[in-house]
């Protein structure tokens, strides 16, 4: 407690700029930038669980771009980007790690699933499935 009393007092009127990028962008990063992996689990290592992750957050985030792009949209759509936003705010005044993203993860899920969907909607492989 001293020592944020101290930040506050001292260090945050220094460099405003710096503690805001770090409690807004960076604990952000912190909390979704790795997945909530500690242990080997099934002789699946950290690897390829990683590797899975960034792509599972890079389709959410195209997933999320083109849902806003879309004249036709759903509105649960925004609550469910709301819901996510929610998760990394609510984390944001404390110390972050992965496992407080964890709830969130299936939300953004969905997210890289439609954009996943709306990219191959029109393909042979979709319409053998029909």
């Amino acid at each position: 407690m001293a020592q944020s009393i101290y930040r506050l007092k001292n260090l945050v009127p220094k460099h405003p700029i710096q503690y805001f990028l770090w409690y807004t962008v960076g604990k952000s990063v912190c909390q979704f930038g790795a997945p909530f992996y500690w242990v080997t689990i099934l002789g699946v290592g950290f690897i390829p669980v990683y590797a899975i992750h960034f792509i599972v957050l890079i389709l959410a985030g195209l997933g999320m771009y083109f849902y806003y792009k879309d004249k036709r949209r759903n509105k649960m759509g925004a609550a469910l980007i709301g819901t996510i936003i929610y998760f990394i705010a609510a984390y944001l005044p404390f110390y972050d790690c992965p496992r407080y993203f964890y709830p969130a993860m299936p939300l953004v899920i969905i997210f890289a699933a439609a954009y996943f969907a709306k990219k191959f909607e029109n393909t042979r492989f979709i319409k053998l499935l029909e």
